[in-house]
Protein backbone atom coordinates (compact mmCIF):
# COMPACT_ATOMS: atom_id res chain seq x y z
CA UNK A 1 0.00 0.00 0.00
CA UNK A 2 1.63 3.61 -0.77
CA UNK A 3 -0.10 6.86 0.46
CA UNK A 4 0.48 9.75 -1.59
CA UNK A 5 0.29 13.40 0.69
CA UNK A 6 -0.24 16.53 -1.14
CA UNK A 7 0.85 19.95 1.04
CA UNK A 8 -0.99 21.88 -1.62
CA UNK A 9 -4.84 21.12 -1.66
CA UNK A 10 -7.06 20.99 -4.49
CA UNK A 11 -8.63 18.46 -7.22
CA UNK A 12 -5.38 16.01 -8.75
CA UNK A 13 -4.97 16.52 -12.74
CA UNK A 14 -6.85 14.03 -14.41
CA UNK A 15 -5.95 14.03 -18.28
CA UNK A 16 -7.27 10.55 -19.12
CA UNK A 17 -8.45 7.39 -17.54
CA UNK A 18 -6.78 5.22 -20.15
CA UNK A 19 -4.41 2.61 -19.54
CA UNK A 20 -0.52 3.73 -19.87
CA UNK A 21 -1.58 7.47 -19.35
CA UNK A 22 0.50 10.61 -20.47
CA UNK A 23 3.40 10.21 -17.47
CA UNK A 24 3.77 14.20 -17.33
CA UNK A 25 0.18 15.09 -17.56
CA UNK A 26 -1.33 13.03 -14.69
CA UNK A 27 -0.65 12.97 -10.54
CA UNK A 28 0.81 9.24 -10.55
CA UNK A 29 2.98 6.84 -8.65
CA UNK A 30 4.78 4.18 -10.39
CA UNK A 31 7.39 1.46 -9.86
CA UNK A 32 10.62 -0.11 -11.47
CA UNK A 33 11.47 -3.34 -10.91
CA UNK A 34 14.92 -4.89 -11.99
CA UNK A 35 14.10 -8.50 -11.67
CA UNK A 36 17.05 -9.70 -13.22
CA UNK A 37 19.54 -7.40 -11.20
CA UNK A 38 21.27 -6.00 -14.37
CA UNK A 39 20.54 -2.58 -14.21
CA UNK A 40 19.17 -3.06 -17.59
CA UNK A 41 16.01 -4.58 -18.17
CA UNK A 42 12.90 -4.58 -15.75
CA UNK A 43 9.30 -4.14 -15.54
CA UNK A 44 7.62 -0.88 -14.69
CA UNK A 45 3.64 -0.51 -12.81
CA UNK A 46 2.07 2.30 -12.03
CA UNK A 47 -1.29 4.16 -11.20
CA UNK A 48 -2.80 7.83 -11.76
CA UNK A 49 -4.30 9.56 -8.90
CA UNK A 50 -7.45 8.62 -10.69
CA UNK A 51 -6.77 5.03 -11.16
CA UNK A 52 -6.12 4.45 -14.60
CA UNK A 53 -3.22 2.10 -14.79
CA UNK A 54 0.43 2.14 -16.42
CA UNK A 55 2.76 -0.77 -17.19
CA UNK A 56 5.53 -1.73 -19.70
CA UNK A 57 8.69 -3.96 -20.23
CA UNK A 58 12.39 -1.68 -19.42
CA UNK A 59 15.04 -2.42 -21.46
CA UNK A 60 18.49 -0.35 -22.17
CA UNK A 61 18.70 0.65 -18.63
CA UNK A 62 15.39 1.81 -18.36
CA UNK A 63 13.38 2.70 -21.45
CA UNK A 64 9.83 1.40 -20.94
CA UNK A 65 8.04 0.11 -23.88
CA UNK A 66 4.19 0.59 -23.40
CA UNK A 67 3.21 -1.65 -25.98
CA UNK A 68 3.34 -3.81 -23.66
CA UNK A 69 1.05 -4.99 -20.91
CA UNK A 70 0.15 -7.78 -18.78
CA UNK A 71 -2.68 -9.00 -15.93
CA UNK A 72 -2.28 -7.52 -12.43
CA UNK A 73 -4.34 -5.57 -9.96
CA UNK A 74 -4.44 -1.95 -8.27
CA UNK A 75 -6.51 0.27 -6.00
CA UNK A 76 -6.84 3.46 -5.93
CA UNK A 77 -8.67 5.96 -3.44
CA UNK A 78 -8.70 9.57 -2.25
CA UNK A 79 -9.18 11.78 -0.11
CA UNK A 80 -8.61 15.71 0.48
CA UNK A 81 -4.92 15.69 1.61
CA UNK A 82 -3.55 12.18 0.61
CA UNK A 83 -4.55 9.40 -1.89
CA UNK A 84 -3.50 5.37 -1.41
CA UNK A 85 -2.99 3.01 -3.91
CA UNK A 86 -2.62 -0.63 -3.50
CA UNK A 87 -0.78 -2.83 -6.25
CA UNK A 88 -1.01 -6.38 -6.87
CA UNK A 89 1.58 -7.97 -9.30
CA UNK A 90 1.09 -11.41 -9.81
CA UNK A 91 4.70 -13.40 -10.05
CA UNK A 92 3.38 -15.23 -13.28
CA UNK A 93 2.92 -11.85 -15.19
CA UNK A 94 6.63 -11.14 -14.99
CA UNK A 95 10.09 -12.51 -15.37
CA UNK A 96 12.50 -12.65 -12.91
CA UNK A 97 16.17 -14.44 -12.64
CA UNK A 98 15.10 -17.60 -10.28
CA UNK A 99 17.25 -18.65 -6.97
CA UNK A 100 17.86 -14.87 -6.67
CA UNK A 101 16.94 -13.18 -3.42
CA UNK A 102 17.97 -9.39 -4.18
CA UNK A 103 16.00 -7.21 -7.29
CA UNK A 104 16.85 -3.61 -7.77
CA UNK A 105 13.84 -1.69 -6.89
CA UNK A 106 12.53 2.59 -7.23
CA UNK A 107 9.44 3.71 -6.49
CA UNK A 108 8.43 7.66 -8.68
CA UNK A 109 6.16 9.83 -7.63
CA UNK A 110 5.03 12.84 -9.69
CA UNK A 111 2.32 15.10 -8.32
CA UNK A 112 1.00 17.97 -11.09
CA UNK A 113 -0.25 19.81 -8.69
CA UNK A 114 2.57 20.77 -6.59
CA UNK A 115 5.01 20.29 -9.99
CA UNK A 116 7.10 17.82 -8.31
CA UNK A 117 9.10 14.41 -8.63
CA UNK A 118 10.49 12.78 -6.62
CA UNK A 119 11.65 9.08 -5.95
CA UNK A 120 12.47 6.43 -3.12
CA UNK A 121 16.56 5.60 -4.22
CA UNK A 122 17.91 8.99 -5.40
CA UNK A 123 18.03 9.73 -8.82
CA UNK A 124 20.51 12.53 -10.65
CA UNK A 125 18.68 15.40 -12.12
CA UNK A 126 20.12 14.68 -15.88
CA UNK A 127 18.51 10.94 -15.36
CA UNK A 128 15.36 9.77 -15.89
CA UNK A 129 13.32 8.23 -12.77
CA UNK A 130 13.12 4.77 -14.86
CA UNK A 131 16.98 4.35 -14.94
CA UNK A 132 18.07 0.91 -13.54
CA UNK A 133 21.30 2.42 -12.61
CA UNK A 134 19.99 4.02 -9.37
CA UNK A 135 17.56 1.72 -7.90
CA UNK A 136 17.52 0.46 -4.41
CA UNK A 137 17.52 -2.88 -3.46
CA UNK A 138 14.40 -5.18 -2.59
CA UNK A 139 15.61 -8.04 -0.23
CA UNK A 140 13.58 -11.54 -0.18
CA UNK A 141 13.03 -13.76 2.82
CA UNK A 142 13.28 -16.23 0.03
CA UNK A 143 13.65 -16.58 -3.76
CA UNK A 144 10.47 -15.87 -5.22
CA UNK A 145 8.79 -19.09 -6.64
CA UNK A 146 9.74 -21.07 -9.47
CA UNK A 147 8.41 -19.99 -12.65
CA UNK A 148 7.49 -22.99 -14.29
CA UNK A 149 5.65 -23.58 -17.72
CA UNK A 150 3.21 -21.21 -18.13
CA UNK A 151 0.49 -20.70 -20.93
CA UNK A 152 -2.18 -18.85 -22.08
CA UNK A 153 -5.38 -18.89 -24.38
CA UNK A 154 -6.86 -15.54 -26.06
CA UNK A 155 -9.77 -17.10 -28.50
CA UNK A 156 -12.04 -14.77 -30.61
CA UNK A 157 -15.18 -15.75 -32.09
CA UNK A 158 -16.71 -12.97 -34.65
CA UNK A 159 -19.20 -12.68 -37.09
CA UNK A 160 -21.63 -10.54 -39.42
CA UNK A 161 -24.88 -10.77 -40.79
CA UNK A 162 -25.54 -8.63 -44.57
CA UNK A 163 -29.27 -7.89 -45.98
CA UNK A 164 -29.56 -4.78 -49.03
CA UNK A 165 -33.12 -4.81 -48.41
CA UNK A 166 -33.57 -2.24 -51.56
CA UNK A 167 -32.12 -5.15 -53.85
CA UNK A 168 -34.32 -7.37 -52.00
CA UNK A 169 -31.25 -9.89 -50.98
CA UNK A 170 -31.79 -12.31 -48.98
CA UNK A 171 -29.95 -12.13 -45.71
CA UNK A 172 -26.04 -13.13 -45.28
CA UNK A 173 -24.58 -14.39 -42.60
CA UNK A 174 -20.48 -15.65 -42.12
CA UNK A 175 -18.59 -16.36 -38.85
CA UNK A 176 -14.91 -17.00 -37.87
CA UNK A 177 -12.70 -18.03 -34.81
CA UNK A 178 -9.03 -18.04 -33.51
CA UNK A 179 -6.85 -17.91 -30.95
CA UNK A 180 -3.46 -15.87 -29.77
CA UNK A 181 -1.71 -18.52 -27.54
CA UNK A 182 1.50 -17.89 -25.27
CA UNK A 183 3.69 -20.70 -24.01
CA UNK A 184 6.59 -19.44 -21.60
CA UNK A 185 8.84 -21.97 -21.05
CA UNK A 186 11.71 -19.77 -18.70
CA UNK A 187 12.96 -16.64 -17.78
CA UNK A 188 14.03 -15.80 -21.38
CA UNK A 189 11.92 -17.93 -23.77
CA UNK A 190 8.51 -17.94 -24.54
CA UNK A 191 6.48 -19.31 -27.92
CA UNK A 192 3.55 -17.02 -28.95
CA UNK A 193 1.30 -18.81 -31.23
CA UNK A 194 -1.60 -17.30 -33.25
CA UNK A 195 -4.15 -19.24 -35.12
CA UNK A 196 -6.03 -16.97 -37.93
CA UNK A 197 -5.20 -13.74 -36.00
CA UNK A 198 -7.84 -11.14 -35.64
CA UNK A 199 -6.14 -7.92 -36.79
CA UNK A 200 -9.25 -6.04 -36.04
CA UNK A 201 -7.66 -6.48 -32.09
CA UNK A 202 -4.69 -5.09 -32.86
CA UNK A 203 -4.43 -1.50 -31.37
CA UNK A 204 -3.78 1.11 -34.24
CA UNK A 205 -1.02 3.17 -34.86
CA UNK A 206 -0.49 6.36 -33.42
CA UNK A 207 -1.45 8.93 -36.10
CA UNK A 208 1.69 10.96 -36.71
CA UNK A 209 2.38 13.72 -39.34
CA UNK A 210 5.34 13.54 -41.45
CA UNK A 211 6.96 16.46 -43.42
CA UNK A 212 10.40 15.26 -44.10
CA UNK A 213 12.39 12.92 -46.44
CA UNK A 214 12.78 10.08 -43.81
CA UNK A 215 10.46 7.24 -43.42
CA UNK A 216 8.53 6.18 -40.23
CA UNK A 217 8.18 3.55 -38.53
CA UNK A 218 5.63 2.24 -36.18
CA UNK A 219 5.71 -0.02 -33.15
CA UNK A 220 4.79 -3.22 -33.19
CA UNK A 221 0.72 -4.05 -31.89
CA UNK A 222 0.09 -7.74 -32.50
CA UNK A 223 0.03 -9.54 -29.35
CA UNK A 224 2.27 -12.70 -30.65
CA UNK A 225 4.98 -10.57 -31.91
CA UNK A 226 5.44 -8.45 -29.01
CA UNK A 227 7.81 -10.87 -27.60
CA UNK A 228 9.49 -14.07 -28.32
CA UNK A 229 9.60 -16.04 -31.12
CA UNK A 230 6.32 -17.08 -33.24
CA UNK A 231 4.58 -19.84 -34.31
CA UNK A 232 2.25 -19.74 -37.48
CA UNK A 233 -0.51 -21.99 -39.88
CA UNK A 234 0.32 -19.99 -42.68
CA UNK A 235 3.59 -19.73 -45.33
CA UNK A 236 2.94 -15.77 -45.62
CA UNK A 237 3.28 -15.61 -42.02
CA UNK A 238 6.41 -18.05 -41.69
CA UNK A 239 7.93 -15.60 -44.47
CA UNK A 240 7.33 -12.76 -41.86
CA UNK A 241 8.71 -14.51 -39.41
CA UNK A 242 11.85 -15.32 -41.15
CA UNK A 243 11.76 -11.80 -42.06
CA UNK A 244 11.86 -10.40 -38.38
CA UNK A 245 14.28 -12.77 -37.49
CA UNK A 246 16.74 -11.75 -40.03
CA UNK A 247 15.97 -8.19 -39.88
CA UNK A 248 16.00 -7.68 -35.56
CA UNK A 249 17.59 -10.21 -34.48
CA UNK A 250 15.16 -12.16 -32.77
CA UNK A 251 17.49 -15.29 -33.31
CA UNK A 252 20.36 -13.99 -31.25
CA UNK A 253 18.14 -13.19 -28.47
CA UNK A 254 16.86 -17.14 -28.68
CA UNK A 255 20.38 -18.33 -28.98
CA UNK A 256 22.32 -15.35 -27.24
CA UNK A 257 24.25 -17.18 -24.68
CA UNK A 258 25.82 -20.19 -27.62
CA UNK A 259 29.02 -17.90 -28.92
CA UNK A 260 30.11 -19.14 -31.97
CA UNK A 261 33.27 -20.89 -32.40
CA UNK A 262 33.11 -22.21 -36.11
CA UNK A 263 31.06 -23.09 -38.88
CA UNK A 264 32.24 -26.58 -40.68
CA UNK A 265 30.79 -27.55 -44.19
CA UNK A 266 30.87 -31.18 -45.28
CA UNK A 267 29.93 -31.27 -48.67
CA UNK A 268 27.29 -28.85 -48.07
CA UNK A 269 25.93 -30.02 -44.54
CA UNK A 270 26.79 -27.49 -42.42
CA UNK A 271 27.51 -28.18 -38.73
CA UNK A 272 27.75 -24.85 -36.05
CA UNK A 273 30.03 -25.20 -33.29
CA UNK A 274 29.19 -22.98 -30.16
CA UNK A 275 30.80 -23.12 -26.52
CA UNK A 276 27.10 -24.96 -25.33
CA UNK A 277 27.68 -27.70 -28.10
CA UNK A 278 26.96 -28.33 -32.00
CA UNK A 279 24.20 -27.87 -34.21
CA UNK A 280 23.58 -29.02 -38.01
CA UNK A 281 21.44 -28.03 -41.10
CA UNK A 282 21.51 -28.04 -44.46
CA UNK A 283 21.07 -23.97 -44.81
CA UNK A 284 23.25 -21.00 -43.64
CA UNK A 285 22.05 -17.42 -43.43
CA UNK A 286 25.02 -15.14 -42.75
CA UNK A 287 23.81 -12.05 -41.78
CA UNK A 288 26.95 -10.71 -38.88
CA UNK A 289 26.70 -7.27 -40.67
CA UNK A 290 29.71 -5.29 -40.14
CA UNK A 291 30.40 -5.05 -36.13
CA UNK A 292 32.24 -7.39 -36.01
CA UNK A 293 35.61 -6.08 -35.91
CA UNK A 294 36.87 -2.88 -34.85
CA UNK A 295 39.38 -0.97 -36.70
CA UNK A 296 42.31 -1.21 -34.15
CA UNK A 297 44.32 1.94 -32.75
CA UNK A 298 47.32 -0.19 -32.75
CA UNK A 299 49.25 2.12 -29.81
CA UNK A 300 50.71 0.65 -26.67
CA UNK A 301 47.95 0.04 -23.79
CA UNK A 302 44.94 -0.75 -26.78
CA UNK A 303 44.38 -4.03 -24.73
CA UNK A 304 43.80 -2.04 -21.40
CA UNK A 305 39.43 -2.78 -19.86
CA UNK A 306 39.25 1.26 -20.13
CA UNK A 307 39.36 0.83 -24.16
CA UNK A 308 36.24 0.10 -25.56
CA UNK A 309 35.38 0.03 -29.77
CA UNK A 310 31.55 -0.21 -29.19
CA UNK A 311 28.88 2.12 -26.94
CA UNK A 312 26.30 1.24 -25.24
CA UNK A 313 24.92 3.50 -22.90
CA UNK A 314 26.08 6.78 -20.81
CA UNK A 315 26.00 5.80 -17.44
CA UNK A 316 29.00 3.86 -17.12
CA UNK A 317 30.84 7.29 -17.92
CA UNK A 318 29.39 9.72 -15.32
CA UNK A 319 31.24 12.05 -13.68
CA UNK A 320 34.38 10.13 -16.18
CA UNK A 321 36.85 11.67 -17.97
CA UNK A 322 36.08 10.52 -21.18
CA UNK A 323 38.36 10.24 -24.74
CA UNK A 324 36.31 10.24 -28.03
CA UNK A 325 38.93 8.76 -31.05
CA UNK A 326 37.21 9.50 -34.52
CA UNK A 327 34.79 12.55 -36.57
CA UNK A 328 32.29 10.76 -37.82
CA UNK A 329 28.63 10.24 -36.96
CA UNK A 330 29.04 7.33 -34.13
CA UNK A 331 32.12 9.26 -32.92
CA UNK A 332 29.56 12.99 -32.94
CA UNK A 333 26.70 10.80 -31.77
CA UNK A 334 28.95 9.68 -28.16
CA UNK A 335 30.80 13.13 -27.90
CA UNK A 336 27.38 14.54 -27.40
CA UNK A 337 25.66 11.81 -25.76
CA UNK A 338 28.54 11.19 -23.05
CA UNK A 339 28.28 15.18 -22.34
CA UNK A 340 24.80 15.48 -21.67
CA UNK A 341 24.49 12.22 -19.85
CA UNK A 342 27.19 14.11 -16.85
CA UNK A 343 30.93 12.85 -17.81
CA UNK A 344 33.19 15.29 -16.14
CA UNK A 345 35.04 15.71 -19.18
CA UNK A 346 34.65 14.98 -22.95
CA UNK A 347 37.76 15.21 -25.21
CA UNK A 348 37.87 14.10 -29.34
CA UNK A 349 41.11 13.24 -30.62
CA UNK A 350 40.72 13.85 -34.50
CA UNK A 351 43.13 12.84 -37.21
CA UNK A 352 41.33 15.55 -39.79
CA UNK A 353 41.55 18.95 -39.31
CA UNK A 354 37.52 19.63 -38.67
CA UNK A 355 34.43 17.50 -38.17
CA UNK A 356 33.45 14.69 -41.07
CA UNK A 357 31.52 16.17 -43.54
CA UNK A 358 29.49 12.94 -44.03
CA UNK A 359 27.64 14.19 -40.13
CA UNK A 360 23.90 13.95 -40.19
CA UNK A 361 23.02 17.38 -40.98
CA UNK A 362 20.86 17.94 -37.18
CA UNK A 363 23.96 16.94 -35.55
CA UNK A 364 26.66 18.83 -37.08
CA UNK A 365 25.73 22.08 -36.17
CA UNK A 366 24.91 20.47 -32.20
CA UNK A 367 28.82 19.06 -32.15
CA UNK A 368 30.17 22.10 -34.05
CA UNK A 369 28.45 24.68 -30.97
CA UNK A 370 30.17 22.18 -28.25
CA UNK A 371 33.49 22.14 -29.65
CA UNK A 372 33.51 26.32 -30.33
CA UNK A 373 32.51 26.60 -26.67
CA UNK A 374 34.78 24.20 -25.58
CA UNK A 375 32.06 22.25 -23.44
CA UNK A 376 33.85 19.28 -25.66
CA UNK A 377 37.68 19.63 -26.05
CA UNK A 378 38.40 18.72 -29.72
CA UNK A 379 42.35 18.19 -31.04
CA UNK A 380 42.58 18.24 -34.28
CA UNK A 381 45.13 16.56 -36.57
CA UNK A 382 45.93 14.85 -33.76
CA UNK A 383 46.24 10.92 -32.95
CA UNK A 384 46.75 9.14 -29.64
CA UNK A 385 50.41 7.59 -29.00
CA UNK A 386 50.27 5.56 -25.84
CA UNK A 387 46.97 5.03 -23.19
CA UNK A 388 47.72 4.28 -19.32
CA UNK A 389 45.58 3.08 -16.79
CA UNK A 390 44.65 7.17 -15.62
CA UNK A 391 46.22 8.88 -18.28
CA UNK A 392 46.62 8.87 -22.34
CA UNK A 393 49.07 10.59 -24.43
CA UNK A 394 48.43 12.10 -27.96
CA UNK A 395 50.57 13.72 -30.65
CA UNK A 396 49.01 17.12 -31.60
CA UNK A 397 50.91 19.78 -33.90
CA UNK A 398 53.58 18.18 -33.69
CA UNK A 399 53.46 18.49 -29.77
CA UNK A 400 53.30 15.38 -27.11
CA UNK A 401 50.34 15.97 -24.53
CA UNK A 402 49.27 13.47 -21.81
CA UNK A 403 45.80 14.40 -20.78
CA UNK A 404 44.36 12.65 -17.59
CA UNK A 405 41.81 10.00 -18.65
CA UNK A 406 39.16 7.46 -17.29
CA UNK A 407 38.31 5.56 -20.79
CA UNK A 408 39.04 5.68 -24.18
CA UNK A 409 36.22 5.16 -26.58
CA UNK A 410 37.74 4.42 -30.03
CA UNK A 411 34.99 5.33 -32.99
CA UNK A 412 37.33 4.14 -35.68
CA UNK A 413 35.11 2.14 -36.93
CA UNK A 414 34.14 -1.93 -38.09
CA UNK A 415 35.12 -3.92 -41.14
CA UNK A 416 32.79 -7.32 -41.89
CA UNK A 417 34.02 -10.51 -40.70
CA UNK A 418 36.38 -11.82 -44.09
CA UNK A 419 37.57 -14.96 -41.80
CA UNK A 420 34.20 -16.12 -41.28
CA UNK A 421 33.11 -15.86 -45.10
CA UNK A 422 36.80 -17.35 -46.47
CA UNK A 423 37.25 -20.44 -43.98
CA UNK A 424 33.68 -21.35 -45.76
CA UNK A 425 35.58 -20.56 -49.06
CA UNK A 426 32.95 -17.67 -50.08
CA UNK A 427 33.91 -15.93 -52.98
CA UNK A 428 35.55 -12.36 -52.83
CA UNK A 429 35.49 -10.17 -55.63
CA UNK A 430 38.65 -8.04 -56.49
CA UNK A 431 36.74 -4.81 -55.92
CA UNK A 432 37.77 -1.70 -53.83
CA UNK A 433 35.07 -2.87 -51.59
CA UNK A 434 35.90 -6.68 -51.37
CA UNK A 435 32.13 -7.13 -51.70
CA UNK A 436 31.21 -10.98 -51.32
CA UNK A 437 29.92 -12.65 -53.93
CA UNK A 438 26.45 -13.80 -54.27
CA UNK A 439 23.50 -14.01 -56.72
CA UNK A 440 20.75 -11.16 -55.90
CA UNK A 441 17.91 -13.17 -56.90
CA UNK A 442 18.02 -15.93 -54.38
CA UNK A 443 21.28 -14.72 -52.29
CA UNK A 444 22.91 -17.45 -52.41
CA UNK A 445 26.41 -17.51 -52.73
CA UNK A 446 29.06 -19.45 -54.62
CA UNK A 447 28.76 -22.48 -51.76
CA UNK A 448 25.65 -23.89 -52.23
CA UNK A 449 23.17 -23.97 -49.03
CA UNK A 450 24.90 -20.95 -48.19
CA UNK A 451 23.53 -17.12 -48.27
CA UNK A 452 23.91 -13.54 -47.30
CA UNK A 453 21.75 -10.88 -45.73
CA UNK A 454 22.17 -7.54 -44.37
CA UNK A 455 25.60 -5.24 -44.40
CA UNK A 456 27.94 -8.17 -45.26
CA UNK A 457 26.28 -8.28 -48.33
CA UNK A 458 28.14 -4.31 -49.56
CA UNK A 459 31.72 -5.81 -48.08
CA UNK A 460 33.78 -2.71 -47.01
CA UNK A 461 31.00 -0.66 -48.14
CA UNK A 462 28.99 -0.52 -45.16
CA UNK A 463 26.52 2.22 -46.08
CA UNK A 464 24.97 0.42 -48.94
CA UNK A 465 22.93 -2.31 -47.19
CA UNK A 466 20.98 -1.29 -43.61
CA UNK A 467 17.71 -2.73 -42.42
CA UNK A 468 15.37 -0.49 -43.94
CA UNK A 469 16.48 -1.46 -47.81
CA UNK A 470 17.36 -5.22 -46.84
CA UNK A 471 14.19 -6.26 -45.69
CA UNK A 472 13.22 -8.20 -48.60
CA UNK A 473 16.96 -10.51 -48.21
CA UNK A 474 14.97 -13.21 -46.07
CA UNK A 475 11.85 -13.36 -48.57
CA UNK A 476 14.66 -14.03 -51.14
CA UNK A 477 16.28 -16.36 -49.12
CA UNK A 478 13.13 -18.25 -47.36
CA UNK A 479 11.38 -18.35 -51.32
CA UNK A 480 14.94 -20.61 -52.63
CA UNK A 481 15.15 -22.38 -49.76
CA UNK A 482 11.38 -23.74 -50.30
CA UNK A 483 12.09 -24.76 -53.78
CA UNK A 484 14.16 -27.28 -52.49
Amino acid sequence: MIICYDSVIGKRPVESLRRDFSFPKNDNFIIFMDTYNDQTNGFAFGVSAAGAQWDGIQADGGDVSLDWDCKWYSEVNQYEDYWIAEFAIPFRSIRYLEGVDEWGINFSRFSLLQNEKSSWAPVPRQFKSSTLAFTGTLKWKTPPPTLGTRFSIIPYVSGQSFENINEGEISSTSGDLGMDGKITLSTSFNIDLTVNPDFSQVEVDQQRTNLDRFELFFPEKRQYVLSGIIGIASLSFLLTLVLIILSTGALYQILKQKKLSEIKNDNNNFEIITKDGNFKSKNIVICTGFYDIPYLLNVPGENLDKVLHYYNESHPYYQMDVAIVGAGNSAADVALDTYRKGAKSVTMIIRENKIGENIKYWVRPDIINRIESKEIKAYFNSEITEIKENTITIKSEGKSIELQNDFVLAMTGYQPNYSLLENLNVEILDDEFRTPSYDEKNMKTNIDGLYLAGVICGGLKTNKWFIENSRDHAERIISDILKG
